[in-house]
């Protein structure tokens, strides 16, 4: 029986060490290379939780925006008169005269003539793109065009082909209302006034308009934000051979130009067109922002393909106005701000960690007479352990002991393992 209970009190010291734990020691440094090394590493934490949380943003929550782009034009528009236009009618210089069809995918177009035209029939919306036609070309199936000579015309006297610039079309009213949301973060915007940019310095502003029917632009203006470009530039990502005199221009082959959206209501940088200060000068949030650069895409056409007509198939090239939206929204994030004081806490930690372990390589022997260690320790004492008290052996609570260790001078470390010996209410002072 006494064997069994004796087992059973083993067992129960077993389980109730798991229990045991010590406190963090308490390390005090005699040699000031070791204290410019702890105030070294804790001046790096400290750093590094500054910047990232400040100058990174790490304690503001961020959600991607969600945009919408919805576009249209003034649909009774018409075209300008051809009377005063040099790519209008019989002018060589405007013809598109490649030497070899094939490298240009079996296109050429001479003598072009400028049509009357609407707004409603050139333009259209394709998902978020607008679409301008610049310049279509009609080829006749009929009898007697084999597609094979330009100058040719079929048995009713029509010519085979037919070429056509959409004259003043730089000049169409295009309008867009552009949307942007941050659901978890409880923004929603419509109609924003946005700084047209480029290269850091502001080009104009796109704002609704007083009646509030959206932006409106020209392709002109689109042109001349992207880099003062014209219809009449040449095309510069076309190498193909064409005859002296002619050249490939933005006119014949269309074109892509993006217009990149943008769109925040933090910027720890800002740049010199916001005028407005935020994070981490300012923590509370300004109103969603928004900034448009225009980019024209290098060597781009905007051939489209051809329609079906009645005597065959019309060819189209047109303004692709592509509208991309980015950006993030965001707001103080009281739980970022308490993990970043958590990782600070424990990063100082790990720094007074490295430096006892850096110490203890550097000096050996030696550190014993470097620093100086104190620690407290909760300790279980059974019934034997207690002694004489008689409140501790009807409790059989746990003591609570401090035990300090001084390692400044080698000549206490027999003291110091007298002490260790002695029970732990006897060791105290």
């Amino acid at each position: 029986m006494e064997r069994v209970t004796s087992r059973a009190k083993t067992l129960g010291r077993w389980l109730i060490s798991a229990f045991e734990f010590e406190t963090p020691h308490l390390v005090i440094f005699k040699d000031w290379r070791l204290t410019a090394l702890q105030m070294s590493f804790t001046f790096s934490v400290a750093a590094y939780v500054v910047i990232k949380s400040l100058l990174l943003w790490s304690v503001i929550q961020y959600e991607d925006v969600a945009t919408g782009f919805n576009s249209w034009c003034f649909t009774s528009w018409q075209s300008a008169p051809a009377t005063d236009s040099p790519h209008c009618g019989r002018n060589r210089s405007f013809d598109l005269a490649p030497l070899n069809r094939v490298e240009l995918g079996g296109i050429a177009a001479y003598n072009h003539s400028c049509p009357t035209v609407t707004g409603a029939d050139i333009m259209r919306q394709v998902g978020t793109e607008a679409q301008v036609t610049v310049w279509s070309q009609k080829q006749r199936k009929t009898l007697g065009c084999d597609g094979a000579d330009y100058d040719a015309l079929d048995l009713n006297g029509k010519p085979c082909f037919e070429s056509f610039f959409m004259n003043g079309i730089e000049d169409l009213p295009l309008f867009l209302i552009h949307t942007v949301s941050a659901s978890s973060i409880g923004i929603k915007a419509s109609l924003l006034s946005c700084k047209i940019i480029r290269d850091g310095k502001i080009l104009g502003e796109a704002s609704a308009g007083a009646n509030n029917n959206g932006w409106a632009f020209t392709l002109r203006q689109l042109l001349e934000y992207a880099g003062n470009y014209s219809l009449d530039d040449i095309n510069e990502g076309n190498v193909v051979d064409v005859r002296p005199g002619t050249l490939i221009r933005l006119r014949h082959t269309g074109f892509i130009l993006t217009l990149r959206f943008r769109y925040w209501n933090f910027k720890s940088w800002p740049e010199d067109y916001w005028d407005h200060r935020s994070f981490p000068w300012d923590w509370t949030p300004s109103e969603p922002q928004c900034s448009i650069e225009v980019e024209l895409q290098p060597q781009a056409w905007g051939f489209t393909g051809a329609d079906p007509d009645p005597e065959g198939s019309i060819l189209k090239a047109v303004a692709r106005i592509q509208f991309i939206g980015s950006g993030k929204f965001g707001e103080l994030s009281w739980l970022l701000m308490v993990s970043a004081l958590i990782e600070a806490f424990v990063l100082m930690g790990i720094a007074s960690q490295v430096t006892l372990h850096v110490a203890r390589c550097l000096y050996g022997e030696m550190f014993r007479e470097v620093t100086e260690t104190s620690y407290e320790k909760v300790v279980w004492q059974s019934e034997e352990e207690n002694g004489d008290d008689p409140g501790l052996q009807k409790s059989g609570r746990s003591t609570f002991g401090r035990q300090r260790k001084s390692a400044f001078k080698a000549k206490h470390a027999g003291a110091l393992d007298l002490s260790a010996s002695m029970p732990v209410d006897a060791a105290s002072p």
